[in-house]
């Protein structure tokens, strides 16, 4: 029998920000009730049960629309929790684990075109735009699928490996040596914006062994608090949801500059150090993006 998942998530205002464009979504297949959360009510958990959907998206465009991109996405993708839970069942031939990818990667699409028809619909929501990092847990396995500048993290023991990549420019400008001054945050991918047909899809395939952690959060955290001590306070805490809590505190104490969004799901049960790490895919940045192939160009606001 497989050790219980426990996951918990919490989005704060931060200290500077009038509003919370940020969204997270905590859920499990099953009898239990989804548990989708964010901005209001601001904290969420579950507890036991394989087969969970956990996600963060940090909205942008500035007023209210960052807030309803953000938001739409989580409500869509809770809905295909059911269908993504249905693919795992018919997952027991090695064969068919690709079809699990392949719908989750499906649900992240089906987010993108229901913010195409929002914007169609309502012209004052043009160019909202929204970040996604989802992962699906069954036992052991996880499924990342991304697009963005939020992050998703293994911490296993004391070894804390990012998953995902950052889609802006300030990736681009670091591995290329270029300057891109105040436009270094500028997305190059991401759900919706001016051009939402050029969404990118990062999928990543890793293990949660027990003892280890998945962490989601938006830049609002890992822009205040380093990789060392984010794995420092999540081995630390009691419980995933008093990881998150000390998570953002740290980030408000230090100036929360942005709205803040973290998720931790742990599995229970003793960590056994090996030799070898899990492993997680590895990502090629392209070598030069210019402004006909980066995607939707939005600005963080």
């Amino acid at each position: 029998m497989n050790d219980p998942i426990q996951s918990a998530g919490q989005t704060d205002v931060g200290q500077t920000r009038e509003n919370n464009e940020d969204h997270f979504l905590v859920s499990k297949a099953g009898d239990d009730p989804v548990a989708k959360t964010g901005p209001m009510p601001e904290k969420g958990q579950v507890h036991g049960g394989d087969d969970q959907l956990i996600a963060v998206a940090d909205g942008l465009g500035g007023h209210a629309s960052g807030e309803v991109a953000s938001e739409a996405v989580m409500e869509s993708l809770s809905g295909s929790l059911e269908n993504l839970h249905d693919a795992i069942e018919k997952s027991d031939i090695p064969a068919i684990e690709c079809g699990i990818a392949a719908q989750l990667r499906l649900a992240v699409q089906q987010c993108n075109d229901e913010l195409i028809d929002r914007m169609n619909s309502e012209p004052n929501l043009f160019g909202m735009a929204t970040t996604l990092t989802a992962a699906l847990i069954h036992e052991e396995k996880v499924w990342v699928a991304h697009a963005g500048d939020s992050r998703a993290y293994l911490l296993e023991g004391s070894k804390l490996t990012q998953l995902t990549r950052d889609h802006n420019m300030a990736a681009v400008a670091k591995k290329s040596g270029v300057q891109w001054g105040n436009s270094s945050h500028v997305l190059w991918n991401c759900l919706g914006g001016k051009r939402p047909d050029a969404l990118e899809i990062d999928l990543t395939q890793c293990q949660l062994k027990p003892g280890c952690c998945l962490i989601l959060c938006t830049d609002g955290l890992t822009n205040h608090v380093t990789e060392d001590e984010m794995s420092k306070i999540v081995r630390n805490a009691a419980t995933s949801k008093e990881a998150c809590q000390s998570l953002v505190d740290l980030a408000n104490r230090r100036g929360g500059s942005d709205n803040i969004t973290v998720v931790v799901s742990k599995r229970e049960g003793d960590f056994i150090e090996t030799k070898q790490a899990t492993a997680a895919a590895e990502f090629d940045d392209a070598d030069t993006l210019d402004e006909e192939g980066m995607g939707p160009i939005v600005a963080k606001l």
